[in-house]
């Protein structure tokens, strides 16, 4: 077997690799038998996976380092939220901001950044304010926690 054959991820009967062309048409192939009328293709898989990472809440830097792209917003637009999720965007947005835990309006924040509505510099800002502050020892407060 040869070096080349090795490193392939699928073998043909004679042991060489199955081309494009192969996969293309198999995956048409299996789609028509299942009733699929949507045209696919093998970039749908990459798509598809990279868009369950976005959607089952994946650090967006992991899901950039396993797509193997240079620039995060690369990775965004692969993202495709469901219905779900969008109601549920929908609905953190219009929740008074003071029933939201830290974390949800942290990640509320950095998701602004990222879809571009604030820049960076606004972002380090508000994460910033967001921050719990330490209380001075020597403060009015002390004795009354």
């Amino acid at each position: 077997m040869t070096s080349n054959a090795r490193k392939a991820l699928s073998l043909n009967s004679f042991g060489k690799r199955i081309g494009e062309h192969f996969i293309r048409s198999h995956l048409k192939e299996c789609a028509s038998e299942a009733g699929i009328q949507k045209n696919v293709y093998p970039h749908m898989f990459r798509a598809s996976c990279i868009t369950h990472l976005l959607n089952k809440d994946i650090n967006l830097l992991t899901v950039q380092h396993h797509a193997g792209h240079r620039d995060f917003r690369t990775t965004m637009k692969y993202n495709r939220s469901t219905q779900q999720q969008m109601k549920s965007q929908i609905e953190r947005a219009f929740v008074i901001k003071s029933e939201m835990i830290a974390e949800d309006r942290a990640k509320a924040v950095f998701d602004k950044y990222l879809w571009g509505e604030i820049t960076m510099s606004e972002l380090n800002k508000l994460l910033e304010v967001m921050q719990p502050k330490d209380i001075n020892p020597n403060s009015e407060f002390t004795g009354y926690v």
